[in-house]
């Protein structure tokens, strides 16, 4: 999955996932401290992802991509939850 987020500086963004959902929110805060600009996706995973292997880079151009591999053991896995900052 790949996100722009080019209007975003790196500590602006969070990626969490739990649950088979990853959430990507983004927000700007102005100088005064009002939010000036927010992004937020929210995505369904398949059930069959390994969650320890969610990663996420950040390009030069501001744009996001995070990869997940699929966990092929017939079991489910547990129920997590993570969140990482770029």
């Amino acid at each position: 999955m790949s996100a722009d987020v080019s209007q975003f500086e790196p500590q602006d963004v969070v990626v969490t996932t739990y649950n088979y959902h990853m959430v990507i929110h983004a927000e700007q805060v102005a100088e005064n401290g009002t939010v000036s600009n927010t992004f937020t996706h929210k995505m369904q995973l398949p059930e069959d992802m390994d969650p320890l292997s969610v990663c996420c880079s950040l390009s030069t151009v501001g744009m996001l991509v995070i990869s997940v591999k699929r966990n092929h053991t017939a079991e489910p896995s547990p129920v997590y939850h993570s969140e990482m900052q770029c």
